[in-house]
């Protein structure tokens, strides 16, 4: 067809290739795609997503060994709900490639089959979408760390922990607040069917948190930075540089920001 003459009776649309279907999507069982990638210092993560949902899930790791890799994504797959047949694709990388084979050994003693999927040589098809989510949260946690430094005028160093809990909210907000062109949703709402309504505050805001494991005289609410939430959906506040306490509760008084607290968090 000529642009403007129609030479043929049949429609365009008739000679139109379909766009074949995506062979993942169409699979009767999930695939998680799992990568590591650098932040700085000697701080490496563990990056996995669903291919499914685009549920995404970081796991900072000072020391990458095989079988802390192999339990983070055994834990993972059961925080999904795959208790049948999963497909697990990875790069080349030799610790990666062990820590999946530890993750097999989990679930095999389990009864829970596994396939293993390492990427070809040079070629990273196979973890495209963790390639992509290492750029989305990344760029996330930048942002949060550049709005901290701008609240409390402090520029943190490259190797501050801080970096590492911001990784750890960037994946946790896209999780949620995200919605997917693929999907149309939420991760969250692809994953648990409803959408996320829980209420959170700025990261490293400084807020009261309700401790429950004082002592009976002692203070109760104590005061800290607000860190994100965990896998139970409770807040996460560090009160010391060396303490981080879970609270079910917070209580915001101002919009105030502790330079001195988040810069000795250790």
């Amino acid at each position: 067809h000529v642009t403007g003459v129609q030479t043929c009776a049949l429609p365009i649309s008739d000679h139109q290739r379909p766009t074949p279907p995506d062979e993942m999507s169409q699979r009767t069982y999930p695939t998680v795609q799992c990568d590591f990638y650098f932040i700085s210092g000697n701080l490496n993560v563990l990056i996995m997503v669903d291919y499914w949902t685009k549920y995404v899930a970081v796991e900072p790791l000072r020391n990458k060994l095989q079988s802390v890799v192999g339990g983070v994504v055994a834990r993972f797959l059961g925080e999904l709900g795959y208790f049948d047949r999963v497909e697990l694709c990875y790069d080349n990388e030799p610790v990666l490639a062990a820590g999946m084979r530890v993750a097999q050994t989990i679930r095999s003693a389990q009864g829970l089959e596994t396939i293993l999927q390492p990427n070809k040589m040079y070629h990273k098809g196979r973890t495209a979408l963790a390639e992509r989510s290492i750029q989305s949260v990344r760029s996330q946690g930048k942002c949060l760390m550049i709005h901290v430094e701008n609240k409390t005028k402090v520029a943190y160093p490259t190797d501050h922990p801080l970096r590492a809990w911001a990784v750890l909210h960037a994946a946790w907000l896209l999780n949620r607040f995200h919605v997917s062109s693929t999907t149309g949703t939420t991760s969250f709402m692809s994953l648990r069917g409803r959408p996320y309504k829980g209420k959170i505050c700025a990261f490293c805001e400084e807020v009261f948190a309700l401790d429950s494991l004082q002592a009976k005289y002692s203070t109760q609410w104590r005061r800290g930075i607000w860190l994100g939430k965990g896998a139970t959906d409770m807040d996460l506040v560090a009160v010391s540089p060396t303490e981080i306490i879970r609270s079910r509760a917070i209580r915001k008084v101002a919009e105030h920001w502790n330079a001195e607290l988040t810069l000795a968090l250790e």
